[in-house]
């Protein structure tokens, strides 16, 4: 049962409080972002169509951009079809109207969540659930006929209302650093689960009322539900810390993806800007008043376009913006998805396609490492070559892991590698815990687990293990297993 807020008085510990004033600089850096080319509103419109579809990713609905952008072209020209892009096309609707109640000066009420929740499931299967309020026991898990099993059981439908109400009066406060009010105030209604359905999409729209409120966001939002996505078992582990008490370990968490989320935002322009840089040269430098510039710094807003829509974003006359998508669909940058003489429409498959090249760029790196260049390449030939440093260094590793294996195995689930000069190591439960209190309380630092490997339908193999790396002198690392030994069984006696 979750307890009121309103009211309460929060205090967060050092860390986090750092981890919170280092989101709020990002946020700030994001703002200040000034794009040459693109217009500041196609900027906004992509980062909240990435932001609408990570939340709904989260929560199992996955479509491409390509998919989403087409979608939303159809639904502009009153079609419909997509059911499954529908469901995403309402989190971007229900992402801007939780903004627009942001920037307004009156107070959120519960009504304007019911809104919110209405916009997100307005155009999809669960429509008649749209802005209710459930009457009904809910919970996470288990199984659909009783709670037994579950993951986590809502309060009693009956306390819902006046929960909500509290939520409210707690976002209309300002005593509070937005971050850690947003952070807060999701949790929070996670807790409540107002909803039969579509609650941590309307959730994390809330956060996006909040920095608006509190004019943490006036340009851009940061896609923080894209780095939630990429380690859910973390995000939910943070909100069940919250749940339990531990407001601070999910506000660190809630800071760090929003710092995260903000680089990303910064880098995601860049790309964009680089784009278009691209296809000015490809044109040969058109000037500042032509159509087809103008239509450049439009199309992220709408990367699925036609003589309309180009029209409508531009200003420009319709012979204007025809002889701007020509030039485009010359140098490559738009293609024809249709060939019919009235009514054609392009695409921009480069801006489409960025997020899934990037996606597959990113996991191949993390197997790869990065690129080197020519010099360093003859260097590590060198190096590769020299056997007798090898031989030493093996002879190194077997002398530490000889003393420093009776220590641990005692204390931790370890065993000595095949090869390598790692130790993987099982702690028995959260990883990025056990390696933070190491590194605050006996300053040895070893490398989360979870952090290397990545989720999938199994889960993250590295979660619940450290990685310590024998490569100190051989003295250091003795002194860090002692000190190991002395945290762990430190641990145990709590």
């Amino acid at each position: 049962m979750p307890d009121p807020i309103a009211e309460r008085e929060f205090s967060l510990d050092g860390e986090s409080i750092g981890l919170v004033v280092d989101a709020t600089k990002a946020l700030g850096r994001l703002q200040d972002t000034r794009p040459k080319v693109t217009s500041l509103a196609a900027l906004a419109r992509n980062l909240l169509r990435s932001e609408s579809a990570a939340s709904s990713r989260i929560e199992g609905v996955k479509i491409s951009h390509k998919r989403l952008a087409r979608a939303a072209y159809a639904r502009a020209g009153g079609r419909r079809g997509d059911n499954r892009a529908a469901e995403v096309l309402g989190n971007v609707e229900a992402m801007e109207r939780a903004i627009d109640l942001g920037g307004k000066a009156d107070r959120l009420t519960v009504d304007d969540i019911r809104d919110i929740h209405r916009t997100l499931l307005r155009f999809t299967e669960d429509r008649e659930i749209a802005g209710v309020i459930r009457t009904n026991q809910s919970w996470i898990g288990g199984n659909d006929y009783h709670p037994l099993g579950a993951v986590y059981v809502g309060p009693p439908a009956e306390q819902v209302p006046d929960l909500l109400s509290d939520l409210c009066r707690f976002i209309a406060r300002t005593d509070l650093a937005a971050i850690a009010q947003a952070a807060i105030a999701h949790a929070q209604f996670e807790n409540i689960h107002p909803f039969a359905d579509g609650n941590g999409r309307t959730g994390r729209a809330l956060i996006y009322t909040i920095l608006r409120r509190r004019g943490e966001i006036t340009n851009y939002i940061p896609p923080i539900s894209l780095v939630l996505a990429s380690q859910p078992k973390n995000y939910a582990a943070g909100l069940g810390a919250y749940s339990q008490g531990n407001v601070g370990l999910w506000c660190a968490r809630f800071a760090d993806a929003t710092s995260r989320a903000a680089a990303e935002a910064e880098r995601m322009a860049q790309r964009i800007e680089e784009l278009q840089a691209s296809w000015l040269e490809r044109l040969g430098q058109p000037r500042r008043d032509a159509a087809v510039r103008e239509l450049i710094s439009a199309l992220p807003a709408q990367p699925v376009i036609d003589v309309a829509a180009a029209q409508q974003l531009t200003g420009k006359s319709h012979v204007a913006v025809g002889n701007a998508l020509a030039q485009l669909e010359a140098v490559g940058v738009l293609n024809k998805l249709n060939e019919r003489k009235w009514g054609r429409v392009w695409e921009c498959g480069e801006l489409l396609s960025d997020a899934e090249i990037l996606k597959q760029f990113l996991l191949y790196r993390t197997y790869h490492g990065s690129a080197m260049n020519p010099v360093v390449q003859q260097a590590s030939i060198a190096a590769w070559g020299d056997e007798q440093h090898v031989i030493e260094n093996r002879a190194l590793y077997r002398a530490k892991f000889a003393q420093v294996m009776p220590m641990l195995s005692p204390v931790l689930d370890v065993k000595l590698p095949d090869a390598g000069f790692y130790l993987w190591a099982g702690v028995g439960g959260s990883d990025t815990d056990f390696a933070r209190e190491l590194l605050a309380q006996y300053n040895v630092t070893v490398l989360p687990g979870s952090f290397i490997g990545r989720g999938s339908g199994e889960g993250n193999p590295g979660a619940g293990r450290i990685r310590m790396a024998l490569v100190a002198q051989t003295a250091e690392c003795v002194e860090a297993a002692q000190r190991i030994v002395q945290f762990v069984q430190s641990r145990s006696k709590k």
